[in-house]
């Protein structure tokens, strides 16, 4: 199974986001975007007035990143979702694959 990742940067970074992806890997919180994966208690379900509050509670989630199962799903997000007027497409490179 592969998992893509489309984003953009600035044209004048691409060249030290792409090292630093190489060596580090694509983490969260260092870009644009800041995700937090929460696991919602399942008892939600049943609450008339949840709010944002409830599925998403401060201090709470963990750190994550989004992917796509196909590269043309990230070459939407590189080349349109997440890409500012100045910014240079990065979706050439495969972000993980996992075998099972």
């Amino acid at each position: 199974m592969h998992f893509y990742r489309g984003i953009s940067v600035p044209a004048d970074k691409a060249e030290d986001v792409i090292k630093d992806i190489r060596a580090n890997g694509i983490i969260s919180h260092k870009g644009h975007w800041l995700m937090d994966h929460h696991k919602p208690d399942p008892t939600l379900i049943e609450k008339p007035d949840l709010t944002i509050e409830d599925t998403r509670p401060k201090g709470a989630g963990v750190p994550a990143v989004c992917a796509c199962g196909t590269f043309e799903g990230a070459t939407y997000y590189g080349w349109t979702h997440n890409k500012n007027v100045s910014d240079v497409p990065l979706t050439h490179c495969k972000l993980v694959e996992i075998i099972l």
